[in-house]
């Protein structure tokens, strides 16, 4: 039988803004960007050529989820003040919500030339890097983040993950628990340590990692699936079962979970079960090559071949690029393979 490859999520990365901080132990709230919106709003009337004013509100409409009219006053505020380091970091990440990441970094770019010393925008750019698979320039950017900011448990945190994704996984594994002993409840770099503890084989230091992170962030179905991935690695099925069942729970329409949950069925010999989870997942994903190969695989161990050369024949019209792995006797009973 082949290695079963199971299905991890990942944690996002977070931009940050240049905006000031609340007070301790204080969050604030949507009622708070709007009065900051009326407030900034009424100050423009009367100052309408202040640069920051407009960078205020951006921030207010940034946070409050209305990118298009961040993007206008980022826009006016670099109109007004073209060397606005400020403006063109947020503008940047305005940029990065909306896709356009080559545009982001030229505005975090633009923000380092003015101002060699804004974190943010090293921070920033890095994060955009590692979206790109710019991975050496994200560990670069990264470490001047870090450099400039040592207590910026953030940066380290999104520079292990530039290293993982290279596969230097002791770097990555040094970054994250650098990052944790600044920042002991960072529910972020708790799941990313255990992704590389896992990846390392250290399953019951992964599973410690998860549940530390699971105590943080209690509803993340993410962290729910990849602790579900190492107790099936340890052989600890129900607990596996448990995983991926909350893990659904909390996010119905998680495919990684109910691929992984087929795959434990299966190697439960719970035949029906495993080809119901399969089935689901390719009905929330149809056009998810995953979804496709797994439940092909599972047919042609169960000697079902023509449901397996019609799996895997959807997965290369998938993909016509031609990554997908196709085992040796189906490429050679389907010329379109």
């Amino acid at each position: 039988m082949r290695h079963k490859s199971y299905c991890l999520g990942l944690i996002c990365l977070y931009l940050m803004l240049m905006m000031p901080a609340a007070s301790a132990g204080q969050r604030i709230k949507p009622t708070d960007y709007w009065s900051l919106v009326r407030s900034a709003s009424a100050a423009i009337t009367t100052d309408p050529g202040q640069a920051s004013l407009y960078k205020q509100r951006g921030n207010a409409y940034y946070c409050l989820g209305k990118y298009q009219e961040a993007m206008i006053d980022y826009n006016t505020a670099i109109v007004l003040d073209p060397v606005y380091a400020d403006g063109y970091n947020n503008r940047g990440n305005i940029y990065n919500v909306f896709g356009e990441e080559e545009k982001a970094v030229a505005d975090y770019t633009a923000a380092i030339a003015i101002n060699p010393r804004h974190v943010k925008a090293y921070y920033n750019r890095a994060i955009v890097d590692v979206n790109l698979g710019h991975y050496e320039a994200a560990v670069a950017d990264g470490t001047k983040a870090i450099d400039l900011d040592p207590l910026l448990a953030e940066a380290r945190n999104n520079r292990g993950l530039a290293y993982e994704f290279m596969g230097e996984l002791p770097a990555a594994l040094a970054d994250y628990e650098n990052a944790l002993k600044l920042k002991p409840e960072y529910s972020e770099a708790l799941y990313n340590k255990g992704n590389v503890e896992a990846k390392l084989g250290d399953l019951s230091a992964a599973v410690k990692s998860y549940d530390q992170a699971l105590k943080l962030d209690p509803q993340n179905s993410a962290i729910y699936n990849n602790r579900g991935v190492a107790y099936t690695r340890l052989k600890k099925y129900e607990l596996a079962r448990q995983s991926y069942d909350k893990a659904i729970k909390l996010m119905p329409a998680n495919v990684n979970a109910y691929l992984n949950r087929g795959l434990l069925f299966s190697e439960q010999k719970k035949d029906q079960e495993a080809l119901t989870d399969f089935d689901k997942a390719i009905a929330l994903a149809p056009t998810a090559v995953t979804c496709y190969l797994t439940r092909a695989e599972f047919f042609d161990q169960h000697g079902n071949f023509a449901a397996a050369a019609a799996g895997y024949q959807q997965a290369r019209r998938l993909d016509p690029a031609g990554d997908t792995v196709v085992p040796l006797k189906y490429r050679e009973q389907e010329n379109i393979f």
